[in-house]
């Protein structure tokens, strides 16, 4: 083993900004790596997730920021790696002397013996080395030709396992598109991979799918790109959108790549460009995987031999959201309220690079899924909520109050407004740059009703009769409130006589419920669940006999029932005597 060579600290070409994930001469190196604690989606870097989310800093993953600059220039010998997850490690190297080959070794921390090796054939690059254990740190270096050392990194692996999601079904016919050595660009539909000359060896094709995007917080559709043969150096892709989108809502969206285990890494070198409507991302030829994602080389050496073949790959991209507004799609009734909240699915965590930024620092990053609530308010950005698209709506619409310092609570009218649903909106704007991300939900306001029959029996002097009511309860407005509502109740009470074969007959035999036929009153406490029940309905009526005589009287039903809701609905029954009273009353949907 040779000497280490004597050479300029490392550095990253690849940084968080604030708010987004671009090309940068960095204060302090970073790297990205995409996991996942729950089974959720992704989401961009934010600059360590900080002032939203306590942390010093930085912003939550996907929010606008400073518009991107241009690339780092080429730096001395450097290797970087970083690791979020159970069992990966993302490497990065570089080396502007270009005298190769390299050699990657990767250690335990502490061991001496090289537990894999690893051929590196360009200057550049990066490798997902997977198979790791969790929570251990491991050593990497980077030998050159000669054997000496031109640089050394570690990572620790995390605890959370990355997302894995199959791959979506085709969804239109396969596009090949002609590549080879010189700059170019392979086209079809909304995806464009860009190359430089030298990326590709010679003549070859590409070929793009579109898919069914596999993610849950997907957006549009997701690409498989074949390539005939390996990239032996990074590429651009760019993903279009159409003029029915929203600029402001794709700027928090994001691009990732699918590796050989079906895991998911975000793509760090983005852009949007709203004037083109294009989202722009750079993939590293170590985060293009073997087009046999079910096959892929289970051994680090035969990984490497893998990346270094010329050999047909594939790359499964696909766009998701980074930042969105929970809950998407809310129902509320009338006088009724909805806490909506904008979140970043994902937080950036850091280590003491925070404290000590120097040039040597590499912060162990991970995109762990927290929903990390955005906050209303924040230094260096202006924000604001807008209900159909006025800060100042009008009350028919509902109203907006903020939510202390993350989200809104919209409350509905007293009744149901012509525009329905109502749409709510979030906007956040980067002060200095004016790059503005908006996220936006749905609230559909729903009448506010109990909904039912109500009977009640009597079997006394061998007469036996009962009344049957088909009930709508509707919510008076003007003595209700949030937390308790009273209903007036609508509908017809009917009453039968089973008297035998000369039976009597009512007539008439039921009555509109209301104000003519009696009093009815319904409160509930939604606060403590507890409801009471009223309704009392007469009516004068004639009872005939099969003998035709008439005896005028007054028929009607009584209920006065107190109980607590159960399963959301006002149910119970009740014996009194011969008397049997049953109502069961829901919400309808």
């Amino acid at each position: 083993m040779g000497s280490p060579s004597r050479r300029r600290a490392p550095l990253l070409v690849a940084c968080c900004a604030e708010d987004t994930m671009i090309p940068l001469r960095c204060p302090r190196p970073m790297a990205a790596v995409l996991t996942l604690a729950t089974a959720a989606l992704l989401t961009a870097c934010g600059g360590g997730g900080g002032a939203d989310a306590g942390s010093p800093g930085g912003a939550p993953a996907g929010e606008p920021g400073a518009p991107p600059t241009g690339p780092a220039a080429p730096a001395a010998p450097a290797l970087v790696a970083s690791s979020g997850t159970a069992a990966t490690a993302l490497v990065q190297w570089q080396d502007a002397t270009g005298t190769g080959p390299w050699t990657l070794e990767r250690l335990r921390d502490g061991d001496a013996a090289a537990q894999a090796v690893i051929p590196v054939t360009a200057a550049a690059g990066a490798v997902v080395d997977t198979g790791l254990a969790a929570a251990t740190p491991y050593r990497y270096r980077l030998r050159d030709a000669a054997g000496a050392v031109l640089a050394e990194a570690t990572a620790t692996t995390g605890r959370e396992e990355a997302l894995v999601a199959d791959w979506g079904a085709a969804q239109g016919p396969a596009q090949a598109r002609a590549i080879g050595a010189q700059a170019g660009e392979a086209a079809a539909g909304e995806a464009t991979l860009r190359f430089e000359a030298g990326t590709f060896a010679a003549a070859g094709t590409a070929t793009l799918t579109p898919h069914a995007n596999p993610l849950a917080d997907g957006i549009g559709p997701a690409w498989a790109i074949e390539l005939d043969q390996r990239p032996q150096q990074a590429m651009t892709v760019a993903i279009a959108y159409g003029a029915d989108e929203d600029a402001d809502a794709v700027e928090h969206q994001r691009l990732a790549v699918r590796q050989a285990d079906g895991s998911w890494w975000m793509l760090a070198a983005w852009n949007h460009d709203r004037a083109a409507r294009r989202l722009t991302a750079v993939i590293p030829p170590g985060l293009v995987p073997p087009a046999d994602m079910t096959a892929a080389p289970s051994s680090p050496r035969a990984r490497a031999a893998a990346a270094a073949s010329p050999a047909r790959v594939v790359i499964q991209l696909v766009r998701f959201v980074g930042v969105k507004l929970l809950p998407r799609e809310a129902g509320v009734r009338v006088l009724g309220s909805v806490l909506l909240q904008p979140v970043a699915a994902w937080d950036v965590r850091e280590d003491a690079c925070d404290m000590d930024p120097g040039p040597l620092c590499v912060p162990g990053i991970g995109l762990v899924r927290r929903d990390l609530p955005i906050t209303n308010n924040k230094a260096g950005y202006q924000r604001r909520w807008l209900l159909e698209g006025s800060t100042t709506p009008d009350p028919a619409l509902g109203m907006l109050t903020a939510a202390g310092a993350s989200g809104v609570v919209y409350r509905a009218p007293a009744t149901v407004p012509a525009t329905n649903p109502v749409t709510l909106r979030f906007e956040s704007v980067h002060t200095a740059s004016g790059r503005r991300m908006a996220v936006s939900a749905r609230v559909r306001i729903t009448e506010d009703a109990w909904v039912g029959p109500m009977t009640l029996s009597n079997s006394a002097d061998g007469i036996g009769y009962y009344y049957d009511a088909d009930t709508r309860w509707v919510l008076d407005p003007s003595r209700s409130s949030e937390s308790v509502r009273y209903y007036r109740a609508q509908g017809r009470v009917t009453l039968h006589i089973e008297s035998g074969a000369c039976g009597l007959v009512p007539s008439p035999a039921s009555a509109e419920l209301g104000p003519a036929a009696g009093f009815t009153d319904l409160e509930v406490d939604e606060i403590t669940g507890r409801y009471h029940l009223q309704l009392n309905a007469m009516w004068p009526a004639t009872l005939r006999t099969c003998l035709g005589t008439p005896m005028p009287t007054s028929v009607g039903v009584t209920f006065d029932q107190h109980g607590s809701l159960a399963a959301d609905r006002l149910r119970g029954s009740q014996q009194e005597g011969p008397i049997h009273r049953v109502w069961n009353l829901a919400r309808p949907q």
